[in-house]
């Protein structure tokens, strides 16, 4: 089972430095507006992409797409291409953040 966490609870980990932001919406879809600080993996290469030792091991992983779909998809990828991650998927997506309030790079 996958973890989820809202909006608000992602911004307070973001600012205390404890989670990777990946974003796996298409390039087009990551240029056109993102959440700070995100990291690009798009969906269409993340099997490919995604290796868990690039990031420090002490920091959640958190995954994020328009909706919540996609970013659920990449969790269960990540999942089973390295079983011990922690992985944690961004409820409502980018679609949530805005809806919160947050800021979004443009």
């Amino acid at each position: 089972m996958v973890t989820e966490i809202d909006a608000l609870t992602l911004s307070k980990l973001m600012s205390i430095g404890d989670v990777i932001l990946i974003d796996v919406r298409e390039n087009e879809e990551f240029c056109a507006g993102h959440i700070p600080n995100a990291l690009s993996i798009p969906l269409s290469v993340f099997p490919q992409k995604f290796d868990r030792s690039n990031y420090p091991q002490d920091k959640k992983i958190v995954l994020q797409c328009q909706g919540g779909v996609r970013s659920m998809k990449a969790c269960n990828i990540v999942r089973d291409l390295a079983a011990a991650a922690h992985v944690v998927n961004l409820e409502g997506g980018l679609n949530a953040w805005k809806s919160a309030g947050l800021p979004v790079v443009e």
